[in-house]
């Protein structure tokens, strides 16, 4: 019965030594930026890593990691057969790196960082698309349901917009005075009126589309004319 009671005392005084060393470890000791493996040091990795899609192209941005050591960053896409190499400016929170003549396709990036002795980091990876012409092919133009003329102004009626990817219309008009006016029509209206429009000349329009929240570029249909009835 001692017997029992004895070991029953190491363990609780084991725990509570256990528990007093996980105390007293700094925070960052689990998690340090600069991690020496054997012979082997990693520099500070990227983090808060993000892609803005365009057409044939996308630029990668990033936040600087805390570690000072880094002297570059080489992303690597294409099983590592392509890259771009950004070097640290120290100066800026921010980096990034424009990588164009994409095809039309996903693809996966790896961003390694290097300090001056050549140690690197984990890789960061992030995965984005290019867009191009197949992309394109998919737009189409937003469509006028019906048209009014009342004391000399018009009024368009649009269909209902469902287009997730669409921005805006661009419109353009010649007014009374022969100058060649435009005007942006938000996706989620309906209804467009005009009060200086030439009812001779017909008006132009085209739709305007990103791929996806973060786009560096705009894709645009082609435009589309419509006489005032």
């Amino acid at each position: 019965m001692r017997q029992h009671m004895n070991i029953k005392s190491i363990t609780i005084c084991f725990v509570i030594v256990l528990y007093g060393l996980i105390g007293c470890t700094p925070m960052d000791y689990y998690y340090k930026d600069l991690v020496e493996l054997g012979d082997r040091i990693y520099v500070g990795k990227l983090n808060n890593i993000r892609a803005y899609v365009g057409y044939e192209r996308l630029k990668l941005e990033w936040d600087h990691p805390s570690d000072p050591s880094i002297t570059k960053v080489v992303v690597y896409w294409n099983d590592r057969s392509d890259s771009v190499v950004y070097l640290m400016d120290k100066t800026e929170d921010v980096g990034a790196v424009l990588i164009e003549g994409l095809s039309e396709e996903q693809y996966v990036f790896n961003a390694i960082t290097y300090d001056e002795k050549g140690n690197r980091s984990l890789p960061t990876e992030i995965t984005a698309r290019a867009y191009g012409e197949m992309f394109q092919q998919t737009l189409r133009n937003r469509v006028i349901e019906s048209t009014s003329v009342s004391s000399g102004s018009v009024t368009i009626n649009w269909y209902e917009e469902f287009s997730e990817t669409m921005l805006h219309t661009e419109l353009r008009y010649t007014d009374i005075n022969g100058n060649i006016q435009e005007i942006s029509i938000p996706k989620d209206s309906e209804q467009t009126v005009i009060n200086d429009i030439d009812m001779d000349i017909p008006i132009s329009y085209r739709s305007v589309f990103i791929p996806e929240p973060l786009a560096l570029d705009q894709f645009y249909t082609e435009f589309d004319q419509y006489e005032i009835p």
